[in-house]
């Protein structure tokens, strides 16, 4: 009997528990971060785009949520059962 919902197999589960972590680290990197004046940014550069951050760890989390998110986009495996 299919509920109609998606079922998750390894590597979505993988994903997701990799996207979590990345959200966990990158708030904790953010909460036990030091309370500056702003003052201290820092430039991130990946596929040739600069980012000037003042908090990279926000970019951790944004990380995180997109590959939390990632299994629902993705197509489902083809029934092979007939």
């Amino acid at each position: 009997m299919d509920s109609g919902l998606k079922t998750k197999n390894t590597f979505d589960t993988f994903i997701v528990a990799v996207g979590a972590a990345l959200v966990l680290v990158g708030l904790y990197l953010f909460i036990s971060g030091k309370q500056g004046d702003g003052s201290r940014n820092s430039n991130v550069e990946g596929f040739g785009i600069k980012i000037n951050v003042s908090n990279p760890s926000i970019i951790l989390v944004v990380i995180g949520i997109g590959l939390i998110l990632l299994p629902m986009f993705l197509p489902n495996a083809p029934d092979t059962k007939p």
